[in-house]
């Protein structure tokens, strides 16, 4: 347990919630229950990481790894859009713009300032950080027990499942002698020859950030990046305009929702000269439009036009695009619509790697050093490694949604078990709703997702005032 996180005396009787998870989802869970409770209630995060507020995302240690979305954009809190913004400049970054793309590693700061600031204004809620994994929940009615992997047990009132993307499946092909590295880990880029080749599998954003790491860590050699369609995000314009989109009503079908945003493309062209707008202005949209989609045209999108999606949706800094251009035109950067069909290491240093190429069916023969996984996180909870997700499967506590890209949940992110009854203790949010509403891995709508949940987890008279109780609104 984390001692700097114990400042609060324990009362009896307190509601308790423990969070699994410490990244960027469970602080905002954790922050959004301390702003709203109003009588004794306890928080506990259980996360292996020394650091709470840095998950995968913002615990690397290349500052050329910038926030995706512009300051100005990136608040913890839905009603205070330029709350981030604010801290920046306070914290001495005087530069910095609302649409300015800071290092990731700021942001890490900045939730745990967050947590910080809600912690001194709830003394009525204490706080501990447990410095290792959960395996495994038990409900004992009307309470939980999550048991840590060192046998601890946890009483719980409520439970958080918050562990955000899972590793991603293995990118290499049946007969491979050779593990691709994850992308997400420094041990992909570590003892590695800096002139050496390297292959890259995967090039989206994950692998834009091996590319930038690889760079700061002083390697000169060539990069070689395959993947199935041969695209990198695209990037951000170059000033950010908001646009309101109207809203697509009746009954959607994936064509017809595709032919109303080409239509309004051109309306917006004049004025804004750039796609990118409409493709922002449909955010506020997607969830809707999304669970609004048969699940037959959602299948329909994710075989067809998911990769499209992602690289107009998730799109990266300019700074960030000039980089990856210039290390194109130099030759130390190539990129391939293919799949690897073998990986055969024939020297210590040496991989044999073969990329059937999309379209001519060409086989492309490479000689690397090192293969990179960069194919982002696994969806389908089957195949998640995690024992605590195989043990919510098992025990029959969730169930995987019918795409196979995350949970399924009700509309408030409880847990639906394998008998169909929704949980009335566990509840997740962020990339493991991903299925149920696509639109769930960023922060502009995890800080949402949090906000809401941390309402239903405090939902009782003795933790609410009757006047919070009547207006049923988040602080």
């Amino acid at each position: 347990m984390n001692p700097d996180l114990q400042n609060h005396t324990n009362i009896g009787n307190e509601r308790t919630v423990v969070i699994i998870g410490g990244g960027a989802a469970g602080v905002l869970v954790a922050v959004h229950i301390l702003k709203r409770a109003t009588q004794p209630a306890k928080i506990i995060i259980v996360e292996p990481r020394a650091k709470l507020g840095e998950g995968i995302p913002y615990s690397t240690t290349y500052d050329s790894h910038l926030l995706n979305v512009p300051a100005g954009r990136m608040s913890a809190f839905d009603d205070d859009p330029q709350h981030f913004f604010r801290w920046l400049r306070k914290s001495g970054h005087e530069s910095v713009a609302l649409d300015s793309f800071v290092p990731r590693t700021l942001y890490g700061q900045y939730l745990r300032a967050c947590l910080s600031e809600a912690r001194k204004e709830s003394p009525q809620v204490s706080l501990d950080h447990y410095q290792t994994r959960a395996v495994r929940i038990e409900i004992v009615a009307p309470r939980a027990q999550v048991i840590l992997d060192d046998g601890v047990r946890l009483p719980a009132d409520r439970v958080v499942v918050a562990i955000g993307h899972q590793p991603p499946g293995n990118p290499m092909p049946e007969g491979a002698t050779v593990d691709a590295l994850l992308g997400w880990t420094e041990a992909a880029y570590e003892g590695l020859d800096p002139e050496s080749p390297v292959l890259l599998v995967g090039s989206g954003l994950t692998a834009v950030d091996a590319v930038l790491a690889l760079d700061q860590s002083g390697h000169r050699g060539p990069i070689h990046v395959s993947s199935r369609h041969g695209k990198w995000p695209l990037e951000h314009q170059a000033v950010s305009t908001n646009i309101s989109l109207p809203i697509l009503e009746g009954d959607l079908t994936l064509r017809g929702a595709l032919k109303t945003l080409h239509a309004l493309v051109p309306k917006h062209k004049e004025g804004h000269r750039d796609w990118r707008p409409v493709v922002d202005g449909l955010r506020p949209q997607t969830v809707g439009i999304w669970t609004r989609l048969p699940l037959a045209e959602r299948r329909r999108f994710l075989r067809h036009i998911r990769y499209l999606w992602e690289i107009h949706r998730h799109k990266m800094p300019r700074e960030v695009a000039s980089k990856l251009a210039g290390m194109r035109a130099a030759g130390r950067l190539m990129l391939y619509a293919g799949r690897v069909v073998e990986a055969i290491r024939t020297s210590p240093t040496s991989i044999k790697v073969g990329l059937r190429l999309r379209g001519s069916g060409d086989v492309k023969s490479l000689i690397v050093s090192r293969i990179i996984n960069c194919t982002g996180g696994e969806g389908d909870p089957a195949k998640s490694n995690d024992p605590l997700m195989r043990n919510l499967l098992a025990d029959g506590l969730a169930q995987a949604e019918p795409l196979r890209l995350g949970l399924l949940t009700d509309e408030a992110g409880a847990l639906i078990s394998s008998d169909g009854s929704v949980s009335e203790i566990v509840f997740t949010l962020g990339p493991l709703r991903r299925g149920m509403l696509w639109e769930s891995t960023s922060i502009p709508e995890i800080r949402v997702q949090a906000a809401a949940l941390s309402e239903a987890l405090l939902r009782e008279p003795r933790l609410l005032d009757a006047s919070e109780a009547a207006s049923d609104k988040i602080c």
